[in-house]
């Protein structure tokens, strides 16, 4: 089997040219003049303070580079008859990665998903 066709069934390329997913994802930062303006960049911004950065490719890097920017603070919870607070942080740490649930989308948009393949299928009237 040859080079290219290992890169089309790994969906790298396809019949031979590189895709747009692959440029975003394993790319270098100068690739961004191959794709379309605005489609390949994250921003993570704090509009209270005014601050912003942005970042291009590679995702598959730079996901955690932005990953670690977002703010966890911690917050003082109360238990019911205890005296001492607890601190926790704010946001679960895997909803803020994107964890296996958020990869498949918000539960609203899994039931459409889940509709259109049942109406396909015949299942749903």
């Amino acid at each position: 089997m040859g080079r290219g066709r290992v890169l089309d069934r790994a969906k790298i390329t396809r019949h031979r040219q590189i895709t747009r997913t692959a440029l975003i994802l394993l790319g270098r930062p100068e690739s961004v003049a191959l794709l379309p303006s605005g489609m390949a960049e994250m921003l993570w911004k704090v509009p209270d303070e005014r601050v912003s950065k942005h970042f291009g490719p590679p995702f598959i890097l730079n996901t955690t580079a932005l990953g670690q920017h977002i703010r966890n603070p911690n917050i003082k919870l109360f238990p019911a008859n205890e005296l001492l607070a607890v601190e926790l942080p704010r946001y679960d740490t895997q909803v803020v990665l994107g964890g296996p649930a958020q990869l498949r989308g918000p539960p609203g948009l899994r039931a459409r998903r889940a509709h259109h393949r049942w109406k396909r299928q015949g299942a749903c009237s």
